[in-house]
């Protein structure tokens, strides 16, 4: 009796664990803090609580380019109007996110995808993977970081179902 209510107070509480959604590009310096902050508006506009949204990267870019930092900052400032989460942003590598099984794996780069999964060798095969194909705009100016957030934001809303609900 004793283990079946410590079995059903893990069960719920696993219920009640927020589900990660973790964005994953090269060097964690663009796309993925980019995504994260579109989802995270996105999330808090639909008053969706239950997601924590973090990104990664498969070779993160230390420390990280304060010019690449305010490119990404106004590109979504310019998209959204506001930044809610990203200057707190240091880049951190895909080992760092632990991936679990309720966890949603979005991929940026469909070129990293091996690197990514050698990177997590050993993945939870219950794991949910998307792979969105957005272009790298690392070190191509304001047009670019622009171009990237907008691609960004449209995958997202266009597969926001997918995301959440996978």
């Amino acid at each position: 009796m004793k283990k079946e209510a410590h079995l059903k107070k893990s069960i719920s509480e696993i219920e009640c664990e927020n589900r990660r959604v973790l964005f994953v590009c090269i060097g964690n310096t663009c796309r993925s803090p980019m995504a994260t902050e579109i989802l995270l508006q996105i999330l808090r506009k639909k008053g969706i609580k239950n997601y924590d949204v973090e990104c990664f990267g498969v070779n993160p870019y230390y420390p990280d380019n304060r010019e690449v930092k305010e490119l990404r900052e106004r590109a979504v400032k310019d998209l959204l109007g506001d930044i809610i989460w990203m200057q707190k942003h240091v880049p951190k590598g895909i080992r760092e996110a632990k991936p679990k099984p309720r966890d949603v794996l979005v991929v940026l780069d469909k070129s990293i995808l091996s690197d990514l999964l050698e990177q997590l060798d050993g993945i939870e095969p219950s794991l949910s993977i998307l792979v969105f194909d957005i272009s790298d705009p690392f070190m191509n100016g304001p047009g670019a970081y622009q171009s990237s957030c907008r691609q960004l934001k449209q995958a997202i809303e266009d597969n926001l179902e997918r995301i959440i609900n996978e």
